[in-house]
């Protein structure tokens, strides 16, 4: 009998996921984690790390060196640990309505050579919390469910159809076709978008006086219906910039030491 696997693809989905597998809230022999954001940057006709390298360089201007080791390293162990497993194992995809998460499962999936019976998908946006009330509640993320609500997800998981793997990775392949360097879900698909496709929602939330950027930035993730990393927005920002849509003071490389405001044309 083998193992029973745990995949995910962020680093909070992951540390929640082992708490809960070794606190016995879900069962499972292992938890693996990729936490690369496909949903952003190159991969063309495939994921090559040095392309992923140079754009994390381009898109993390802080901690860049401990940051890129990291993503390293991250690369080496998973592809090492999926090589381990064995079409005797189970495998649990914990994946959420969201580009970056769908678009990582794709990549696996193309790596990953097991039958698609010991293959199963929880999607935790198919679950709503306290429904009908003022607090109803929908994960974007799988790292916004906290341990003790594994349970219930675990019995919504679903097996792996043929069609739906033949769909996630005509998918990925038609992304791959695209080259582009933005990535979002839409309507039961990961689509490509153009680059400035959060440009409209950062100017709507960059105020007309001076105050810290890194505001803009949370308040453009906390009011967007489709997920994406703060890194990105924040270079975003950078471009805007330089477009002459927003002015600013501080460290052009540093959120954090950084106000803006929208430019008086």
């Amino acid at each position: 009998m083998g193992n029973l696997i745990h995949l995910c693809f962020s680093a909070s989905a992951r540390g929640s996921l082992k708490y809960a597998v070794s606190t016995n809230i879900i069962y499972g022999n292992k938890v693996i984690g990729f936490y690369d954001d496909l949903s952003n940057g190159p991969i063309y006709e495939k994921v090559d790390l040095g392309d992923r390298i140079n754009w994390c360089k381009k898109l993390i201007k802080e901690y860049r060196v401990e940051y890129i080791q990291c993503l390293r390293e991250n690369y080496y162990k998973f592809n090492k640990k999926l090589s381990k497993i064995t079409s005797e194992d189970t495998v649990y995809f914990w994946v959420s309505n969201n580009a970056s998460e769908l678009v990582n499962l794709m990549y696996t999936l193309e790596k990953l050579s097991l039958p698609l019976e010991n293959m199963y998908i929880s999607n935790v946006s198919e679950v709503t919390y306290n429904q009908g009330l003022i607090n109803e509640f929908t994960p974007r993320l799988v790292g916004e469910v906290s341990p003790d609500r594994f349970p219930e997800f675990i019995t919504t998981k679903k097996k792996m159809e043929k069609g739906t793997y033949t769909s996630l990775l005509d998918n990925w392949n038609k992304i791959k076709e695209q080259r582009g360097k933005l990535r979002v879900y839409e309507d039961g698909q990961v689509i490509t978008v153009d680059e400035d496709y959060f440009d409209n929602q950062i100017l709507k939330y960059t105020p007309k006086e001076f105050r810290k950027c890194v505001r803009t930035v949370g308040e453009t993730l906390g009011y967007s219906e489709k997920p994406i990393s703060d890194n990105y927005i924040f270079l975003r920002i950078q471009q805007l910039i330089k477009n002459g849509d927003i002015e600013y003071k501080g460290d052009f490389n540093i959120m954090r030491q950084m106000e803006i405001k929208i430019s008086k044309k």
